[in-house]
């Protein structure tokens, strides 16, 4: 999770809990947050997948990337629509915040989408940036459809989370974004590229699907990092990780108390407080490291948390009275604590349920939960996916967001050559990983510049 508005439950749970508990969740979510080609030998040394998940690469295994002083870049923001109006706690994402970093000559443009409410600015957003930065291609930076900046200010039904839709929305927005770049800056684009990781890695192949038909963008290579397979198998795993069983934890203010507990007891052993890359393997590697259900809780809060951030943004905005209610002014200064127990007790699977699929049952009236899943999941794009020799897709044997079958799907649609799945990495954790990064250079004709 990522700054954001007055709204922001994240925020409201960090100040509410930093006064509990005298230590800044936030600070500690922001750190966690932020094949054909099988391989005989993968030396990813994390082989837990959601330690993996939470820690990515330790520090010596990462490549080298380029200085963040040597990028040429700027943030932007589009007014995506016009005249749109927005209730007056949302006053800040009227427009929608991009990032574009040039070269200062001529070279493909990348552009990448984020995971589920993402923000195109957030810890892997940045990491992909200097990687394809450094290889010498532009990079364009975009926040996941179910961020809030994103909902609010370019979303056209307020309902994240049906690809189709999703895609369609982030077509127009990426070529505004084309328009901004070719009257503010003297950009010279030879072709473009298009990935995404988690939910991101979804919206990038429905992309590719909508772009084969429209052929407005024409992207020459997409590459699917850890999508899932089947969006309702993703999103079940994930909303059950948050009630892993942990003895003598009956609830969330428990689960927070016992976790800085331990982090208190490892500062008072290490000697000094010290939040950095290497606070996780070095808390990991003392007698006070989490245990595996302790760590699929955490990693289950903090998607919670995501989800609670665009339930309540789309509820706001589509004026359900859910969570709101419909005529009620909220101002900047608007106190929403009293809606955050209900928000967040509603999981991803409750959302769909409550939000996503009576929207487009509207639209397919004699249609069923299950059908809905079937639309927004890589299975509704096989035959375009197993066709399109531009599309690629890289994730891990032991990444938990994906389901029986899933796997098999993979390489059942993907020809030789165009898949790699890593034996370990949970997910996304692996991204920073040597070797992820020159596979994933390397898909798109690069290599690594140090």
């Amino acid at each position: 999770m990522d700054g954001c508005s007055s709204h922001k439950f994240s925020q409201v749970v960090s100040i509410k809990l930093y006064k509990v508990y005298h230590y800044n969740l936030h600070l500690f979510l922001g750190l966690i947050l932020c094949s054909s080609l099988a391989y005989a030998k993968y030396d990813f040394p994390i082989k837990n997948p959601f330690f993996a998940t939470i820690a990515t690469s330790p520090p010596e295994f990462r490549p080298q990337l380029i200085d963040e002083k040597g990028i040429l870049e700027e943030t932007f923001k589009l007014k995506v629509f016009p005249k749109r109006k927005l209730p007056k706690n949302l006053w800040d994402v009227a427009e929608l915040p991009i990032n574009i970093a040039w070269q200062e000559k001529k070279a493909p443009i990348i552009v990448i989408i984020a995971g589920t409410g993402g923000s195109y600015n957030e810890q892997k957003m940045e990491y992909l940036k200097k990687l394809f930065y450094g290889a010498g291609l532009h990079v364009l930076q975009i926040s996941s459809p179910t961020n809030y900046d994103f909902i609010a200010s370019a979303s056209t039904s307020f309902v994240p989370g049906i690809s189709q839709h999703d895609a369609v929305d982030l077509y127009y927005v990426i070529q505004q974004a084309f328009e901004y770049i070719k009257v503010n800056h003297s950009i010279d684009v030879s072709k473009i590229f298009l990935t995404g990781y988690s939910l991101g890695a979804l919206d990038a192949a429905y992309l590719g699907d909508l772009d084969a038909r429209k052929k407005r963008i024409n992207f020459s290579k997409i590459l699917l990092l850890n999508p899932p397979v089947n969006l309702y198998t993703s999103i079940t795993n994930l909303d059950k990780m948050i009630h892993a069983k942990i003895p003598g934890i009956e609830s969330a203010e428990q689960f927070f108390n016992h976790i800085f507990n331990k982090l208190a007891k490892f500062f008072a052993e290490y000697g000094r407080i010290n939040v950095d890359d290497a606070l996780l393997f070095d808390l990991q590697g003392s007698g006070h490291a989490m245990t595996r259900e302790e760590m699929a809780a955490l990693i289950g809060i903090v998607f919670r948390f995501a989800v609670a951030d665009m339930n309540f943004t789309s509820n706001q905005l589509g004026k359900t009275g859910i969570y709101l209610p419909v005529n009620q002014r909220v101002t900047v200064s608007t106190s929403l604590t009293r809606y955050l127990r209900r928000v967040l007790i509603c999981d991803f699977e409750c959302y769909v349920q409550q939000r996503v699929y009576p929207y487009w049952k509207q639209e397919n009236p004699t249609k069923t939960l299950n059908d809905l899943m079937n639309n927004v999941s890589l299975y509704r794009i096989q035959s375009f996916l197993s066709k399109a020799d531009y599309i690629g897709v890289m994730t891990n044997a032991d990444d938990f967001i994906l389901g029986e079958g899933d796997l098999q799907f993979i390489k059942d649609t993907f020809p030789a050559g165009r898949y790699t799945i890593y034996p370990y990495g949970g997910h996304c954790g692996n991204l920073n990983y040597k070797q992820n990064a020159r596979d994933i250079l390397a898909f798109f004709d690069l290599a690594l510049s140090r």
